[in-house]
């Protein structure tokens, strides 16, 4: 998986950085005395646009995973603050634009499998957007793995959990604030692999689970 990050006409790529954790590296006053309107954290809600000076922050989803979480925090910052996503994940092809005043930034972002990336030191001083790519580079055609979900259930799924056999848990919620009503189905991209699937209903009531789903090409899961 590759970041790439544009501001004008102008394109920066970046290696994407297995996280281990979720604390920055802090990069000194010099910084803060370039932007001293900065604070830790931004003072910002999902959604809220900030002041009129403030700028756009776009995040294109060109992965093969729908993307749960995403932190932005000036890179001076020793913590990152709240989700700005809420529960309104990106699946792939989608985008999600946040509001920031100028300076400098670090990024996490979290796959709903809650493997994150971490990419440091944009410079935001203007409309910005930075895509993800996964696969092979640039080539959405390579996202090739994929599971639809079909409910055959009386009752509308509200909790999928799509997790790899060595996670602890099952991760994050893939649907968000979505839900999969009784009789629809949704189709979730993922990488090529074997996972844990479950499905709940908006009570949390386990409604299927399934241990090692080989997931290398296309499945079809149907619930119950």
């Amino acid at each position: 998986m590759r970041l790439t990050g544009t501001t004008g006409h102008r394109p920066i790529v970046l290696s994407a950085i297995l996280l281990a954790g979720l604390v920055l590296a802090g990069c000194g006053p010099i910084d803060r005395l370039r932007y001293p309107d900065l604070s830790c954290p931004i003072p910002i809600e999902p959604g809220d646009e900030g002041s009129e000076d403030w700028v756009a922050f776009t995040l294109e989803n060109e992965a093969c995973a729908t993307i749960c979480s995403l932190y932005i925090s000036p890179t001076f910052c020793d913590y990152w603050g709240s989700d700005r996503l809420g529960n309104n994940n990106l699946h792939p092809g989608d985008s999600a634009t946040v509001y920031v005043p100028p300076g400098p930034y670090d990024l996490l972002v979290e796959e709903c499998t809650e493997d994150a990336f971490q990419s440091e030191r944009h410079e935001v001083t203007e409309d910005y957007a930075l895509t993800i790519f996964g696969g092979d580079g640039e080539d959405s055609n390579s996202c090739t793995a994929s599971i639809t979900v079909e409910n055959g259930a009386d009752t509308a799924i509200c909790h999928m959990w799509i997790a790899g056999p060595a996670s602890e848990r099952f991760g994050l919620n893939w649907l968000g604030d979505e839900q999969i009503a009784s009789g629809d189905s949704f189709t979730f991209s993922v990488y090529p692999g074997s996972y844990d699937v479950k499905a709940e209903d908006c009570d949390f009531i386990l409604l299927r689970t399934e241990l090692d789903v080989d997931i290398s090409g296309h499945v079809d899961w149907t619930v119950p």
